[in-house]
């Protein structure tokens, strides 16, 4: 099975607690980020991680209030917290700032039983699945656990029939359409984007869009020059229609960075239990920030749309993307 990581150490059990923070960390930055950018500098203690914004980061068209980076440090946050627990460790986020974005997460007093080394496992070799999906059903004990997440502050719905994923996918494709006619918008996309044999470790090389080898070359150039929203909508909606078996919707009660940090914590659970049973996922953010009257009839659902993605069995994979190492994005103090 791929992963993500490779030569990996071992967990330094007689080591500081520091050290310890510090060897989990490369767990943390297996989470997703829009466009693989990894928004994420972590400032290790005896007893915290804190995950900081790095110098000179933005995403001012795609993400101009850090909600999809709040969600971002929510996936971190569990994975930190899976990896922890398949160690011993507890973790609880303890503090989350919004200006600067911070989140802070505080090692427990107390070791706590081993949990199962299948989360470690599964937050290594999950990925985002950008490609057509089969229409087998899910497991109903993991659409039973994704509903379970429910709560106060957040709603969960899983879609299955085609006529309400059809128009999901309409909704998708014209929300595309219409942000992508933004130059800014394609322009800042393309600068994330990367060709097959890059050497570099963020950004998304375009086999996880299953583009060829010699047009990921010229594919930023073509990305900024032209609006192709309306030449992939077919494909979205194609997809949606006859290649994907549940659409799942979160939406929260507000839209505070708390509530934004807790939607990713939920994303990442389910991702991360699909991924014990061979189902993958693919968030589509486009119409989560300008559909949400439309959004919220679809799945009967109200409140704050904060995620919303695709979920099933792939048809096909593609390799994982690259990550900065754990030294290059860490300050010890």
């Amino acid at each position: 099975m791929r992963h993500i990581l490779s030569g990996r150490q071992e967990f330094p059990s007689d080591g500081s607690s520091q050290d310890q923070l510090f060897f989990l960390l490369q767990y943390a930055i297996c989470a997703p980020s829009v466009l693989n950018a990894q928004p994420w500098h972590f400032v290790v203690s005896d007893t915290t991680i804190t995950i900081n914004l790095p110098e000179g980061f933005a995403q001012p068209n795609l993400d101009p209030d850090w909600n999809y980076t709040a969600f971002t440090y929510g996936c971190v946050a569990e994975n930190l917290k899976r990896a922890g627990r398949a160690y011993g460790l507890d973790f609880t986020i303890s503090d989350v700032q919004a200006s600067p974005l911070q989140v802070t997460l505080r090692l427990g007093e107390q070791r706590v039983p081993l949990a199962h080394e299948g989360d470690l496992v599964a937050i290594t070799t999950r990925q985002s699945n950008r490609f057509p999906y089969t229409t087998e059903p899910l497991p109903e004990g993991l659409r039973s656990y994704i509903t379970s997440l429910a709560s106060d502050e957040h709603t969960i719905s899983v879609v299955t029939d085609k006529d309400t994923r059809v128009r999901i996918g309409e909704c998708v494709a014209q929300t595309t359409s219409e942000l992508f006619k933004d130059p800014a918008v394609r322009a800042e996309v393309a600068e994330w984007k990367r060709t097959n044999s890059t050497k570099k470790k963020d950004g998304m090389p375009g086999f996880v869009m299953g583009i060829p080898k010699v047009v990921s070359y010229v594919f930023p150039w073509l990305l900024k020059k032209f609006n192709i929203g309306p030449k992939v909508a077919p494909k979205t909606l194609k997809v949606f229609a006859d290649h994907t078996s549940d659409v799942v919707m979160i939406n929260g009660v507000s839209s505070t960075m708390e509530s934004w940090v807790q939607a990713g914590v939920m994303y990442q659970s389910i991702a991360l239990e699909a991924n014990k049973l061979g189902v993958v996922t693919s968030i589509h953010s486009a119409p989560v920030a300008v559909a949400v009257d439309e959004l919220n009839t679809l799945f009967a659902l109200s409140g704050v749309p904060q995620v919303l993605f695709r979920i099933g069995y792939p048809t096909q994979t593609a390799p994982h993307t690259a990550r900065k190492s754990v030294d290059d994005v860490t300050t010890r103090i």
